[in-house]
């Protein structure tokens, strides 16, 4: 990411594919701090893309996939509410182009 500064093209897709890595750690590990690390940076990658941007969708499909794991790994329902939203706007964005 540091190469990657605030402001950079590459930044989302460094964001996005830290926050894989970090979820495939949980996923042999089980540490919910590594999730928890996961969701942080999805949640950033996301936020650094206007809604009408096309890539948008797949980095909201990579977050609703990490609060899902955690929903799974933790139960919390707020987890599983918030994946379905997530997972809502990609889809919304697909039908408005």
């Amino acid at each position: 990411l540091e190469l990657c500064h605030l402001g950079h093209q590459d930044r989302p897709r460094a964001l996005d594919k830290l926050a894989q890595g970090i979820e495939a750690c949980f996923d042999q590990c089980g540490t919910i701090g590594d999730l928890a690390g996961s969701i942080q940076h999805a949640c950033e990658a996301v936020s650094l893309y206007p809604e009408s941007h096309p890539e948008r969708d797949h980095y909201l499909n990579n977050l609703a996939y990490s609060l899902q794991s955690r929903f799974g790994h933790q139960g919390k329902s707020n987890d599983f509410n918030q994946a379905l939203y997530e997972e809502a706007l990609g889809h919304i964005s697909h039908w408005e182009t």
